[in-house]
């Protein structure tokens, strides 16, 4: 097996916890550390998300990517903030780097406008508190969906993060962007052995 095949075979995301939370205008997370990777989908509502001291503003029908090993910190600026989050961790890890961010270039804020996504949330919430004896697949193949859409969607639907002086955030139009995505397995490949070779990691 080549070094490419070894690096999507060793490949897998593992749920841990999901849930849905429905905060007043006054709650707030204090910073800490974060020991696995986040999926947020908010419901309703707008906050403020602060990723490694980069603010994000969050509001209804957006994805939120919060990274493992990351400090995170939280509020809601409006009369309330709800949302479902996703607790899963990679079993590939380069150099400790994370492997959605570094890899795949996921932004930590994208826009759901068609609400396509939310329904993978909901089911994933649904099936992780009910007692189907297939509960676990259906959790694990959503999990993969969700973090495929996302991939996919990572350079057209994203939001700036927080201007560095005032701490202002605004969106981020679509745009073009400056380097083309393709999706294929053949480029995933190339992208793989790339990051791999670029580590010092021999197969």
């Amino acid at each position: 097996m080549n070094i490419e095949q070894t690096f999507f075979t060793a490949l897998r995301f593992n749920f841990l916890y999901v849930d849905y939370y429905e905060f007043k205008k006054t709650w707030v997370y204090p910073e800490s550390y974060i020991p696995y990777s986040m999926l947020r989908y908010v419901v309703r509502g707008s906050g403020i998300f602060v990723i490694d001291g980069q603010e994000y503003e969050v509001t209804e029908n957006q994805v939120c990517y919060i990274p493992e090993g990351c400090r995170l910190s939280c509020y809601a600026t409006g009369n309330e903030l709800v949302f479902f989050s996703i607790r899963f961790t990679t079993t590939v890890r380069i150099n400790d780097k994370d492997l959605l961010t570094d890899f795949y270039h996921l932004q930590p804020v994208l826009e759901d406008t068609d609400r396509v996504i939310q329904q993978r949330f909901q089911e994933i919430y649904s099936y992780a508190k009910g007692d189907s004896i297939a509960r676990l697949f259906h959790i694990r193949g959503n999990l993969e969906l969700l973090i495929a859409w996302v991939v996919e969607h990572a350079h057209t639907h994203s939001v700036r993060d927080g201007d560095a002086e005032t701490g202002a955030t605004e969106a981020l139009p679509e745009r073009t962007p400056e380097w083309t995505w393709d999706p294929s397995l053949e480029a995933s490949c190339e992208r793989a052995k790339s990051l791999i070779e670029s580590n010092g990691i021999s197969g």
